[in-house]
């Protein structure tokens, strides 16, 4: 199932004043994006570093730029989607102090005081507003709600989303960058890629140097082996041919792929 990602201006806030993890969460929003979980343990078949916190917690700790920055978020799996709270982002340093003080079951970065009347919700236009819905939000997520609270929780759902839009600043890695990315988070190398996708060590260098496309097959074994969904590596992106002494500065495209 899809993740909505809540809380996600923390991850805003920190690059904002952590320039240098940028491209870190860039692929790690991409992996998010098109994530297909219905279980914890689907997240650690994507992210092979993340770790589930257990102790009841329902928190996992996620590895981002090459174990210098640690994000701890909870999940709350839904009938139609899993949602996903960002609840504490720091260094690896920071991590390590917060362990050693038992925080990382229960820290929340974002908890405000609870303002809102029931139901009187409206566009969000300030970040105390934001902070409030998403507070609300998590309170509302329980196993099997009524009907009621579940229409609220969509509600909100909607609103938060909105406002996360909008406030966007990143921008998407491509399906190879994804795919580089997801090596490194598990520690695979081009010779575990070649076994997975049943493919030569030389078409496998070329999808990773840009020089060839991925393939409909292809698409498919890398968004099962990942739990993503195929629209990750079904997505143009750019091809990079040897130099053409007839048609300077040409390149070409690998399109999205009509996929059954």
């Amino acid at each position: 199932m899809r993740v909505h990602l809540i809380k996600k201006q923390t991850i805003e806030h920190f690059v904002a004043s952590n320039a240098r993890s940028r491209s870190s969460f860039e692929k790690w929003l991409t992996v998010i994006r098109f994530a297909d979980w219905n279980k914890p343990e689907d997240i650690k078949k994507t992210f092979g570093t993340a770790d589930l916190l257990g102790n009841g917690s329902e928190r996992i700790v996620f590895d981002l730029g090459g174990n210098n920055y640690r994000m701890i978020c909870k999940y709350v799996f839904g009938d139609k989607q899993l949602h996903l709270f960002v609840c504490w982002i720091g260094t690896h340093a920071e991590y390590d102090k917060l362990c050693a003080d038992n925080q990382q079951y229960n820290i929340n970065s974002y908890l405000v005081e609870e303002t809102m009347e029931t139901l009187k919700y409206k566009i969000i236009k300030s970040e105390n507003q934001y902070q409030e819905y998403v507070s609300k939000l998590e309170q509302l997520l329980v196993p099997e709600p009524e009907k009621s609270v579940q229409e609220e929780v969509e509600l909100l759902t909607l609103l938060i989303e909105k406002w996360d839009e909008e406030h966007n600043s990143f921008e998407l890695a491509d399906p190879i960058q994804l795919l580089r990315s997801l090596m490194v988070d598990n520690r695979l190398k081009n010779k575990d890629l070649v076994s997975i996708l049943g493919v030569s060590k030389g078409l496998v260098s070329d999808i990773l140097n840009y020089k060839k496309g991925l393939s409909k097959e292809i698409i498919r074994t890398l968004a099962k082996h990942f739990s993503l969904s195929q629209e990750a590596f079904n997505r143009p992106y750019k091809l990079k041919l040897p130099i053409n002494a007839h048609l300077r500065n040409s390149s070409v495209m690998n399109t999205a792929k009509e996929i059954a």
